[in-house]
This record gives C-alpha cells, sequence and structure tokens, in this order.
C-alpha cells in the first residue's frame, strides 16, 4: 500500500496538533490530501476496496458454516479481520432483498373485509387449496380512524397489487427494527452479559438469515434443470440446517447446557414468533394508513 502519511512536522488542519501518522490522533481525521492526481486517488480506493474484499471472506464462510463462530471471536475483541455487524447486516439484507426481488415472483395479492362473502368464499377456497397468492383480511369497520379507514380500505381492494407492494416495502424496516427487540430478548435469557453483545450477535445472526435465504432462492431457481430428488434433498438439508443454526450459536457464544440452550432457544422462538406476527400486523396498517 502506497505510504500517505505526512512528514512529522506537518500538523492536522482540523484540529492544528502535530501529525504523526496517517491519522490525527487527537481528533482522528484523516491526513490524506485531497489535492492529488485522480489516479492516486482511484488506486487508493481500490486498496480499501480489497482489504473490505479480504475482510469478507473472512466473515461470510464461517458465519454461514460455524454458527457463532464470528460472534464469538469480535466479541473477544478479533475485531479488525471481520465486518462490522451493522455492515455485514446492511449488506446481507441489501443482497436478499435485490435477489428476492430479480427471482422471486410476484404474488397475486386479493384484498377483503372480514365476514364478507368474498373473505368466506376466498377462506374457503384457500382450504381447499384452489386459491394461491397473498389474502389480506382486513377488519371493515375501524372505532379509532372511522371513515377515514374504510375509505383506505376501499381503495385497497380496488387496487390489492399497489396495496400490497406498500406492505411488502415495510418489511426490511420492521426486520431493522425487530433487531433491538431480538436482542433485548437475547437479553432478558442471558441477564449476564451486557446489551452491546446481544445487539451484535442479533446483527450477526440476522445477516446469516439473510444470506441463507439468499441461497435458498438462488437454489430454488435453479429447480428447472435440477433433479426433483436432489432438489428435495438440498432443501431439506438447508431448512435442517438454518434450524441447527441458532442453537449452535448460542451455545458457542453464551456457553451453557445444551439442555438449557435448547430451552432457551423454544422461548426466544415463540416469543419472537409473536413479536414478528404483530410487526406484521403493525407493517399492514402503516401501509393502509399511508395508501
Amino acid at each position: 500500500m502506497n505510504e500517505l502519511a505526512t512528514r512529522v512536522d506537518e500538523r492536522c488542519a482540523n484540529c492544528d496538533d502535530e501529525l504523526r501518522g496517517v491519522f490525527c490522533s487527537t481528533c482522528g481525521q484523516s491526513a490524506h490530501e485531497l489535492h492529488r492526481p485522480v489516479g492516486e486517488m482511484v488506486s487508493h480506493a481500490f486498496e480499501d476496496f480489497l482489504h473490505l474484499d479480504t475482510r469478507f471472506a473472512r466473515t461470510i464462510p464461517p458465519l454461514l458454516l460455524k454458527p457463532g463462530e464470528v460472534m464469538r471471536k469480535y466479541l473477544a475483541g478479533h475485531r479488525v479481520a471481520f465486518v462490522p455487524p451493522l455492515r455485514t447486516y446492511l449488506i446481507a439484507a441489501l443482497v436478499f432483498f435485490g435477489v428476492f426481488a430479480f427471482l422471486a415472483e410476484k404474488p397475486k395479492v386479493t384484498v377483503v373485509t372480514k365476514g364478507s362473502p368474498e373473505a368466506e368464499a376466498l377462506n374457503a377456497a384457500r382450504k381447499n387449496g384452489a386459491h394461491t397468492g397473498v389474502l389480506f383480511d382486513l377488519p371493515p369497520q375501524s372505532r379509532l380512524f372511522g371513515h377515514r379507514y374504510e375509505t383506505a380500505v376501499a381503495r385497497a381492494k380496488a387496487d390489492p397489487q399497489a396495496f400490497g407492494h406498500a406492505v411488502f416495502g415495510n418489511i426490511p424496516r420492521s426486520f431493522f427494527v425487530l433487531l433491538p427487540v431480538f436482542a433485548l430478548l437475547l437479553k432478558l435469557f442471558y441477564r449476564s452479559r451486557y446489551y452491546i453483545e446481544h445487539l451484535v450477535f442479533a446483527l450477526y445472526y440476522h445477516a446469516f438469515v439473510f444470506s441463507w435465504f439468499t441461497l435458498i432462492l438462488v437454489v430454488g431457481a435453479a429447480d428447472s434443470w435440477m433433479f426433483r430428488p436432489l432438489r428435495i434433498a438440498i432443501g431439506l438439508a438447508m431448512g435442517a440446517w438454518m434450524a441447527a443454526y441458532l442453537p449452535l450459536a448460542l451455545r458457542r457464544v453464551y456457553q451453557g447446557s445444551w439442555r438449557m440452550t435448547l430451552l432457551k432457544v423454544v422461548g426466544l422462538a415463540v416469543i419472537y414468533a409473536m413479536v414478528m406476527i404483530t410487526a406484521m400486523v403493525v407493517a399492514t396498517f402503516v401501509a393502509l394508513a399511508r395508501f
């Protein structure tokens, strides 16, 4: 890497303290000079990218294949080698939703009101497997919002695909809100640790979930040329690893017996599922309010 350290007698442009390297020891500002050839700036940007790329190579494989290993090492202080948890999560989520938008088929969306003849007919059809797609069965009235709510429901029923798009657009935001909740649940089960440690675990775990779902989407897109038994075997194996990942990661990071770990996984899964269902309901009504 080209050395950009300034001379010892130079001073920081921000705080005027003496510079002893490429970063000011007082305020942390970079001592890199902006007034230099474009080629040199591109060269250093490429070097920074390669450095990030090597950290990805040290982060993603163990994150996917060694449950809890990245979290454990990061919390133990080995942070330079890994991509930070928030950045890992954001990139994994961005890749997943991008691949999902590209590969996943847009489902047919239907909006009905509870108790209506259309709702009863569609629910009967769904039980018989005659109806596929996404069904929003909304309350016909709201005491809190009154006529405004009924008007929004009427618009959603008139253009269900646009309403579904609005709801699905809230899902990434919902997951971002659910992250600190997941960390709070970890704090409930592992009280001896600091909350920030649980947040690091939550970020890396959700990054694994998004990365794994991305792989599932890619494998699913290849089923046109894959033998059915092989496709089923791969799907079962990926699903089993998804289910086994959390208890393995929790035990590696938080220690404890297998019995207590499995009990905590069950409790965590039940509570988090309830929280996720609530979040999806909230996302639906937020979309309805803005629709």
